[in-house]
């Protein structure tokens, strides 16, 4: 069958799914697992877990019912592949690895275009439910899919709260010899209804041969390039994507730059709003929503998202809390450590399996530094308090340097931190008492 056949079944069955949703009553219990107070005020909470579970319970409990200002939605572009990174690795034990290829996340619909667009047609009737009047969404999508799910965002959204298609150019990426280069993504601007906020940007327009035009009323200015005028920002945005030497990089498969997402915030939120992201990959929205003072939620299915969407604000000193569906996400690794004054030493990690994301040629070579190096392995570590409630309270954290070593050692924290938190870097967690002792202090 014809996608354009195809779609009134696709609409059908994604409403028929999101009526049972909100009709079937679920119990899932929500826990927090993590919180970090920072420096500076908590802004956010991240989510582990399927995001239609995590909306359908925010919307069934009123914790997100026409609550979010603006929402962010990156999801799989339906490439039909597996998206991966590369991430590096520091070993003495085994100096012939220097990296290892991971599994980010699957883009693979083997029951073709229906099953791809019926799972996201569901997912954007619970966002639309959890906007405010007032709320717009962005639904960022690239050549594949881009031209379907517009007609599904009219249906949705209706054809009269379309505001723009926004393109994203940019430089990087693969050259082609049968087709032009594809240099852009296509990013789907919707407004819950004609109320909708939103604050018109200016932009530079450089004159013609850089140089003054002299017209009466229009004011012109001179920078480094040469004379341009202000006028309202267009719809086709020019930002470089994440460099290989960028302080933002995460090694992350697909991640975006915080400028991208910082304009979309500022464009239709104020300070204090609520922004969402139910795709967060790397966490590139909190860190915006941050910079900008707005607070956010951002809930992914995989743990190899979280623990890198969790570096940003564990750097950059702001409060956030993670929490999950019970039983979603099981620690797959073992550590333990003691304490000496007012130092904390790591003083054991082992994995309990070999990560299903993988490739399954570096399998035996991540067996191998298992058992000879499994602190190579560590991508960061903190030392804080587990409360009695099972909530990991950090305290300090260590992270890899930028050879790929980590420190097991840490200095000057303090003396009550009964517990670590270590996750490596394919996602696996562990949690351990420090010299076996829950709950109380370690001197």
């Amino acid at each position: 069958m014809s996608l354009i056949r195809e779609l009134p079944v696709i609409m059908d069955e994604a409403r028929e799914r999101y009526s049972d949703l909100k009709s079937v009553s679920r119990k899932r219990e929500i826990q927090s697992i993590f919180e970090s107070k920072g420096i500076r005020e908590r802004m956010g909470t991240f989510v582990l877990g399927d995001n239609a579970e995590i909306l359908e319970d925010g919307l069934r409990s009123g914790l997100y019912q026409g609550k979010f200002d603006m929402i962010y939605c990156d999801p799989p572009f339906f490439t039909r592949g597996d998206r991966g990174t590369r991430i590096p690795v520091k070993s003495e034990a085994v100096p012939e690895v220097r990296a290892v290829n991971l599994k980010a996340y699957h883009d693979r619909w083997n029951s073709g275009t229906g099953r791809y667009l019926t799972g996201l047609a569901l997912r954007l009737m619970l966002m639309r439910d959890a906007l405010k009047e007032t709320g717009s969404i962005f639904l960022h999508l690239d050549w594949h899919a881009a031209h379907a799910v517009k007609l599904l965002m009219d249906e949705i959204f209706g054809e009269k709260n379309f505001i723009n298609e926004i393109i994203w150019t940019y430089k990087s990426g693969g050259a082609a010899k049968r087709h032009l280069a594809r240099k852009h993504d296509t990013i789907l601007f919707y407004a819950k209804n004609e109320q909708y906020k939103f604050y018109q940007r200016k932009e530079k327009s450089y004159n013609r041969n850089l140089k003054p035009y002299y017209f009466k009323g229009v004011s012109e200015y001179e920078d480094e390039v040469g004379w341009y005028t202000l006028v309202n920002q267009k719809d086709v945005w020019s930002i470089d994507m994440v460099g290989r030497s960028s302080s933002e990089r995460l090694n992350y498969a697909t991640q975006k730059p915080e400028a991208l997402i910082r304009r979309m915030i500022e464009l239709v939120t104020d300070e204090g709003d609520l922004c969402g992201d139910f795709y967060c990959g790397s966490g590139t929205l909190a860190s915006a929503a941050e910079k900008t003072g707005r607070r956010f939620v951002c809930v992914d299915a995989s743990p190899l998202a979280l623990i890198n969407a969790m570096k940003r604000p564990l750097r950059d000193g702001y409060g956030f809390l993670v929490q999950c569906n019970k039983g979603f996400g099981q620690s797959c690794c073992r550590a333990s450590a003691y304490q000496v004054r007012d130092r904390i030493i790591l003083e054991s990690f082992s994995g309990w399996q070999i990560a299903d994301i993988i490739n399954q040629k570096d399998r035996s070579t991540i067996a191998r530094i298992l058992e000879e190096d499994p602190f190579a392995l560590i991508d960061y570590w903190c030392a804080g308090i587990t409360t009695q409630d099972g909530v990991f309270h950090e305290v300090k954290t260590v992270f890899r340097d930028k050879k790929g070593h980590i420190e097991r050692e840490m200095q000057s924290v303090q003396t009550n931190c009964n517990s670590i938190w270590v996750t490596d870097i394919f996602g696996q967690t562990a949690r351990a008492f420090i010299d076996g002792k829950p709950y109380g202090n370690t001197e």
